[in-house]
């Protein structure tokens, strides 16, 4: 699945997102992340868990953003409540909800870990956000 955020009529590139397939679920992570994959993967789950009372565990789709960011999606149909440190409560998608959990993660790590890649990856997923058709919420969420 790609998900293209094109707006009609604009000249600027929009960007878009493309599912990473299966053969290279494996590759992935270690290509955004280098040696901190795990540290990464993991901050994403325990963040998930932290905004989404109703969240415990699951498959995840892994996306490549057209701009070199990258971000993971639960399975799941249904919206996810999210309950946000910063007051902040609604319901997402499970794509917004996973890229307000993959922004969170990254901007955590980002204080702890000294890396121009978390960081450009933060950035990057950041522009992809604001290009999202939940684009407020998930700004409202993060912010």
């Amino acid at each position: 699945m790609s998900i293209d955020t094109t707006d009609n009529g604009s000249s600027t590139p929009r960007l878009t997102s493309r599912q990473v397939g299966d053969a290279d679920r494996l590759r992935v992570l270690p290509r955004h992340f280098g040696c901190l994959m795990i540290r990464v993967e993991q901050a994403i789950y325990q963040w998930m868990e932290t905004l989404c009372p109703d969240y415990n565990g699951g498959y995840w789709e892994f996306y490549d953003v057209s701009n070199g960011a990258f971000f993971m999606v639960p399975h799941r149909t249904q919206p996810w409540r999210v309950t946000c440190p910063n007051q902040f409560e609604g319901e997402l998608s499970s794509e917004a909800a996973g890229i307000t959990a993959c922004l969170y993660a990254l901007s955590d790590l980002c204080f702890s870990v000294e890396s121009s890649a978390l960081t450009d990856h933060f950035h990057a997923l950041r522009d992809f956000a604001s290009e999202h058709a939940e684009a407020a919420l998930i700004f409202q969420a993060i912010d």
